[in-house]
Parts: structure tokens; C-alpha cells; sequence
């Protein structure tokens, strides 16, 4: 598991506005990551122990689509690899305001590695996690963190497949979430919008949605 990247106290759940594999009502690029709404300045802790392999800006080294995407940002690659695949596995940070961590270095989950800002693209301060399996400088490597990330005590992650009858994925499709004990509690989730994002090697999920209390839903 993934701790968070934000200390507690802090906002250290997801938006869930722009999801991973979203674009905020085709109104912004496919996200390949999870945002984390903080004032700037916020401590970012490492989510797992490893090394930092990049820290610095990404103006000469590209980790994103476009020069300064991220602005600062720092790269970890941790001390494993995916179970199936044997790929390693790496964090990344975006956006940042500030870093307290140099390439080479080797940290210990919890520790504080850099700030939040609003650097690169960013329309407000706040931290854009990514996880990347393989080529840590491939933006098309990503998987969606909130299956990474350990759940809140008493809540989950969701994660499903929308296709078509004959198995294709359906993009960008709504999917409401009920609670079947709970009329009144109801959230909602919108499927990968396109195949720019990849969804997990076992799971194969087009759709999730995380920090679900226990509960039975209908969907």
C-alpha cells in the first residue's frame, strides 16, 4: 500500500471533479493522475519508501505532454515491483512549490519530500500524484493511484469495467453510486474517457471511485 501523500489534517483525499482517466466534463486533458486540493506551502510526504530518481524542474526533462507541464516535480522509484508484471514501480509529484529531496537520495515513507504549489499547469495550488509502471518518463505508463493508496479505517476503493454488450469499453460514462441502506447517500463516477490512460494489468478497470464507505450499493 500507498500512504498518503498529504499529512493528515490536511485534505488527503482525491478531487473528485477531475479523477483519474477524467476531463472535468471535456472541459480539460484526460487526467493521468489524482489532484489534492491544498494551500501552498503544504508538506507532500513520500507515499513509500525508494529513491528519488529526478527532482527539479521539467522545463529540459520531460515527464509530461508538453515542457513545464508540472513545473517542479519529483520522481521516486520504490523498493518493488508489480506482482504480475515484474515492472517497477515509481511516484511522481507534480506542481510543487517547493523541494526538500535531491536525485539519489533515499526516503523512507512519511517523510517530507517537497510543498504543494500551483507550478506548470496547475489552475490552483494543489498536488497531482501519478503512479508509473516501467518508464518512469513515459506519461502514457500511468496507473490510477487511488487503487495504491491504502483506504480510510471502514472505507474502500470501487473499481469495475463499463462495456459495451459486445465487451468494448464505454467512455466517459456516468455511473451512480446508491447506497442500498442509505436512500440518501449516493455519489457518482465517470468511466476513463479514452484509452490514453491504463487501467490496471488484473483488474483491467475503466471505472473507480475510492474512499467508499463499507457498504451495499446499487449501481
Amino acid at each position: 500500500w500507498f500512504a498518503r501523500p498529504i499529512p493528515y489534517g490536511n485534505t488527503t483525499w482525491a478531487a473528485r471533479n477531475y479523477a483519474y482517466g477524467s476531463t472535468s466534463g471535456n472541459t480539460l486533458a484526460t487526467h493521468h493522475g489524482i489532484d489534492l486540493a491544498n494551500p501552498s506551502g503544504t508538506p507532500v510526504i513520500a507515499v513509500q519508501d525508494g529513491t528519488v530518481i529526478y527532482a527539479g524542474d521539467d522545463f529540459s526533462t520531460l515527464f509530461g505532454p508538453i515542457p513545464n507541464f508540472y513545473g517542479n516535480v519529483i520522481v521516486i522509484q520504490h523498493e518493488f515491483v508489480t506482482p504480475d508484471t515484474h515492472e517497477p514501480v515509481f511516484s511522481l509529484y507534480g506542481h510543487l512549490s517547493g523541494i526538500d529531496v535531491s536525485q539519489g537520495q533515499h526516503v523512507t515513507q512519511g517523510d517530507q519530500i517537497g510543498r504543494v504549489g500551483s507550478a506548470g499547469v496547475a489552475l490552483g495550488p494543489h498536488l497531482h500524484l501519478e503512479v508509473r509502471v516501467g518508464d518512469p518518463f513515459d506519461y502514457g505508463a500511468t496507473r490510477n493511484p487511488e487503487l495504491w493508496v491504502r483506504p480510510y479505517r471502514g472505507y474502500g476503493t470501487l473499481a469495475g469495467r463499463i462495456t459495451n454488450v459486445s465487451g468494448a469499453p464505454l467512455y466517459d460514462v456516468t455511473l451512480n453510486v446508491i447506497s442500498a441502506t442509505d436512500g440518501n447517500f449516493r455519489r457518482s463516477a465517470f468511466s476513463y474517457a479514452d484509452d490514453t490512460v491504463n487501467g490496471d494489468s488484473v483488474f483491467h478497470e475503466n471505472i473507480e471511485l475510492g474512499d467508499l464507505p463499507a457498504d451495499y450499493y446499487n449501481l
